[in-house]
């Protein structure tokens, strides 16, 4: 794991561009997951991510390692670009309701890849108290909390769990693997390729 945001969730482009690149060129990752994203000025891609996308491209042409780098679309709840997504060399991951129909709040549009559940997921929590300024009765959350929750951070992961599983378990080159699992899904307005891969709860 690469750390670039901060504890508020915030970051330069220039920040997560290196630690894209480290990720690749020190740690080895075949998969780079990002659970971030945001709008541009005009749309515009960001300059540094371009850049990191074109090191990370010429590092596969270099050592003839296959890298793919999967993204959360965003939870703007309108079809405007969030990068890194929405590159054309990122696998862009949207949300679906538990039903299989699209999350109301997520980002999509034609740059979106693929999507899958992304409403009432069950993951792990932070632990700590609640600050008051939050909750006027602030709860305790200890070492093995979990919560309920919903968003594209959340979808971004199931893709690049279930690639990584189908590389690891069935020898697939990663692009064969991603052409495989897009294959199982079913194409919806938007929303790519929609797969159900986690329950809600």
């Amino acid at each position: 794991m690469y750390r670039a945001l901060d504890s508020d969730g915030l970051a330069s482009e220039v920040a997560v561009a290196c630690e894209m690149i480290r990720a690749v060129k020190e740690g080895g990752a075949q998969i780079v997951n990002l659970s971030l994203g945001g709008h541009t000025l005009d749309n515009v891609p960001p300059v540094a991510l371009r850049a990191a996308l074109e090191i990370i491209t010429e590092w596969e042409h270099e050592t003839g390692q296959e890298v793919l780098i999967v993204a959360a679309a965003g939870n703007y709840a309108d079809t405007t670009p969030c990068w890194p997504a929405a590159f054309r060399r990122v696998v862009s991951v949207a949300s679906l309701a538990p039903d299989m129909s699209p999350s109301q709040w997520s980002s999509h549009g034609f740059w979106v890849t693929c999507s899958t559940i992304g409403q009432g997921l069950s993951s792990t929590f932070v632990e700590g108290r609640e600050s008051n300024l939050v909750n006027p009765e602030p709860h305790h959350f200890g070492p093995d909390s979990w919560a309920v929750w919903s968003g594209t951070s959340f979808t971004a992961p199931q893709i690049t769990g279930a690639l990584a599983l189908l590389h690891e378990r069935y020898g697939y080159p990663l692009r064969e693997a991603f052409r495989r699992l897009l294959a199982a899904g079913r194409a919806t307005p938007d929303c790519g390729q929609a797969l159900r891969i986690l329950p809600a709860v």
